[in-house]
């Protein structure tokens, strides 16, 4: 639990720090870096299941993936929907791979893991990079509003673990993740709700007027539930692979992607969200 906690603060210490001296620049470097390790990681527990996902491929897709927001923003163009036109491409090239070997179980062996991989970690990661861009009114808003995105499903796991241990009493998904509890599922919504408020506050200034302290906390709710999902869905992955960790990189908290694992589906949530709202 020590390393945990100390993994934890260390890790949102490098991140302030990056947007503090990098802005949206130093945001992006942070989630790029995430996004290949967790890439890697994911392909590692697909391997473990009996699939063969492109390596090399997955990892240049998920480069051009990852990077096609900001190419975009530093060329000048509409930074939206870059990183699905180029899943695009991807998929077309996917596609055109499948003609190799049609009729045994190569497509399904490795094409389908390998379109899996970059859907599910740098396409979904893009996200928040766009977020960053899109909301960018003042130096720094853009990424703070990407931070609370974050923060909004990182601490509905933190808040669901504490409540749960304390008071969970019946199992949310006994067969994917025994020690998730409903208590703690309600109780994560309500801390990332409180980390939300807090964060408005702290931050307001830097943030738009139509981005108030209220608006903040009901959003969370559903970013929150996405990130809960999302962090089960790599539960299923690990069980299937055989792994407790998706790898050892961070001490306490295992691989890079049980650090981005509630990010994955809550980065698209939160796009729609804010793109509705502000």
């Amino acid at each position: 639990m020590r390393k945990r906690i100390f993994s934890t603060l260390a890790l949102w210490a490098v991140l302030f720090l990056a947007i503090y001296y990098g802005g949206v620049y130093g945001f992006f470097v942070l989630i790029l870096v995430l996004s290949m390790l967790s890439l890697r990681e994911i392909c590692a527990l697909l391997r473990h299941c009996g699939f063969k996902p492109a390596d090399i491929f997955v990892q240049a897709g998920g480069l051009l993936i990852i990077c096609a927001p900001m190419a975009a923003h530093i060329a000048g163009c509409n930074v939206h929907a870059i990183g699905s036109a180029t899943l695009g491409l991807l998929m077309v090239a996917l596609g055109i791979w499948c003609l190799k070997r049609p009729f045994d179980s190569f497509i399904e062996k490795s094409v389908i893991p390998t379109f899996l991989a970059l859907a599910l970690v740098p396409f979904m990661l893009q996200w928040l990079v766009v977020i960053a861009l899109k909301f960018s009114y003042s130096e720094y808003s853009g990424v703070l509003i990407a931070l609370w995105a974050i923060a909004a499903a990182k601490f509905t796991d933190v808040g669901g673990y504490a409540v749960g241990s304390a008071f969970g009493r019946h199992a949310l998904a006994p067969n994917i993740s025994p020690n998730k509890s409903w208590e703690g599922f309600i109780g994560g919504l309500l801390s990332s709700m409180a980390v939300s408020i807090l964060f408005v506050w702290g931050f307001g200034k830097m943030l738009p007027d139509s981005f108030g302290i209220w608006t903040a906390a009901f959003a969370s709710v559903p970013i929150g539930a996405a990130g809960l999902f999302s962090d089960l869905l790599e539960s299923v992955l690990k069980r299937r692979a055989g792994q407790k960790d998706s790898g050892a990189v961070i001490p306490g908290i295992g691989g890079a992607l049980d650090l981005s694992d509630s990010m994955l589906l809550s980065a698209p949530v939160a796009y729609i969200i804010l793109t509705a709202i502000l």
